[in-house]
């Protein structure tokens, strides 16, 4: 037998383990995915506006999402848009006095109730704020690790509360990115809403 036949042979062999022994799972872990929409808003205004490009808030929910990922969770940009704000209307949003956001609140105009809605705002007084009901959160432009910011208030947005330990995600303050089994339950449960 010439060389180039036991080539193909071995080759074969090859392939036919890899098709018998070795787990394709990339269509299962694709179907367990749960996509959650979001839209995405720039705040514009006098005292308030974002300086973030459309660029930048895709690239932080790029980030964002690899922390969810191991959630089986993705949360999909489906719209960009400059939201207009006057300063009162973000004042009352940072000050938790409007619960009804969509009556009276001008830059909630564009506001999409079957999606998350994500603000980004220049605001050095919050890192984020989020309004599970109303599917609403806030993000400052001022946050070193906006990534983890906005991780944190989707956290929020599904259902999740603050924890007391710094490792954890749902942390109060600057923690890290650990996410528990109740919480992946939690989340996933909220997220099969949309």
């Amino acid at each position: 037998m010439r060389i180039e036949n036991y080539v193909i042979i071995i080759m074969l062999i090859f392939i036919i383990y890899i098709i018998l022994f070795v787990p394709l799972n990339f269509s299962e872990e694709k179907s367990n995915m749960l996509i959650v929409p979001v839209k995405a808003h720039i705040v514009v205004s006098e005292d308030f506006s974002s300086k973030r490009s459309p660029e930048e808030v895709r690239k932080i929910f790029d980030d964002a999402n690899k922390i969810w990922m191991k959630a089986g969770i993705n949360f999909r940009i489906d719209e960009i848009t400059y939201s207009y704000a006057t300063e009162n209307s973000v004042n009352d949003v940072l000050a938790n006095k409007e619960t009804q956001f969509r009556k009276n609140l001008d830059f909630l105009k564009d506001y999409n109730p079957d999606k998350l809605n994500v603000y980004f705002v220049r605001n050095p007084s919050v890192n984020g704020i989020a309004y599970f009901e109303e599917r609403i959160a806030l993000i400052s432009d001022n946050v070193p690790y906006s990534h983890r910011t906005v991780a944190h208030e989707l956290g929020h947005l599904l259902g999740l509360n603050h924890v007391n330990d710094p490792n954890r995600l749902m942390y109060e303050f600057s923690g890290n990115e650990e996410i528990t089994a109740e919480e992946i339950a939690i989340v996933r449960n909220n997220a099969g809403n949309f």
